[in-house]
């Protein structure tokens, strides 16, 4: 079976209110970023949720909307890197600042790690 296949599980239910291709799964673990393009951000930062199409992850104060970022997993000895798009950042009650990013472009590796990624949390491991 395809990796792609293996994260089917995650689409949504077409109809209804939901307008997200990818269900959403909560995590906790960090991952390293790098802003491309322009320079101050290279740091590793909390992941807050995780899907097969993007990451919210805590932001540092300077990642903004439209910004290009290399996301790097660290997952078993598997370092993966995956490009994103910071489609927008929000601001939560408690003053913390999200980024909700877009993967773009994910090749097998990517693919297959973040099945692995997403197994783990769904299963209490993440």
């Amino acid at each position: 079976m395809a990796e792609g296949d293996v994260l089917e599980r995650y689409r949504t239910e077409k109809g209804g209110d939901e307008r997200r291709e990818w269900r959403r799964v909560p995590v906790v673990f960090s991952v390293h970023c790098l802003r491309l393009g322009r320079r101050g951000i290279d740091t590793a930062v909390k992941v807050v949720d995780l899907s097969p199409g993007g990451i919210r992850l805590i932001s540092p104060k300077q990642l903004d909307g439209g910004d290009v970022v290399e996301l790097t997993f660290s997952v078993g000895d598997m370092r993966i890197p995956v490009r994103g798009l910071v489609v927008y950042t929000t601001t939560t009650d408690a003053d913390e600042r999200h980024a909700h990013v877009a993967f773009t472009g994910l090749g097998d590796a990517a693919l297959k790690g973040l099945a692995r990624l997403l197994d783990s949390a769904e299963s209490g491991a993440a």
